[in-house]
């Protein structure tokens, strides 16, 4: 796979037709190169595959996911981005905003560490 020949700093902040936004890398997941992207007026968070709806009933395919780093990732973007309005999965509703303790509990139980025990 051909490497972007476009790279910004995790964090960077870019205005847009008069709106702010920043694209920030958390940390492996998903994917090695997975984003989120938080909008700050709206305080809404688009966090891509990295984050399950809570209508998911398993994380999808996982072929190139660091299951052991995707916890602490979420923690990343928790404590980067906390209380948002919005949570914008990769797939399905964005109607909850408890996505990312939803994905938390997917990892834990695949990982047969049901409760983070």
């Amino acid at each position: 796979m051909p490497a972007s020949s476009v790279r910004c700093r995790s964090g960077r902040n870019f205005t847009v037709g008069g709106r702010s936004f920043t694209a920030y890398y958390p940390g492996e997941g998903h994917t090695r190169d997975n984003i989120v992207v938080w909008f700050p007026e709206a305080r809404l968070l688009y966090g891509g595959c990295l984050v399950k709806s809570t209508e998911a009933t398993d994380l999808g395919n996982v072929t190139e996911a660091n299951l052991a780093a995707w916890p602490v990732t979420l923690r990343n973007v928790s404590r980067k981005f906390p209380r948002p309005r919005y949570v914008i999965p990769g797939h399905q509703s964005w109607a909850s905003t408890e996505s990312l303790q939803h994905t938390v509990e997917l990892l834990e139980r695949h990982n047969g560490n049901p409760g983070g025990r």
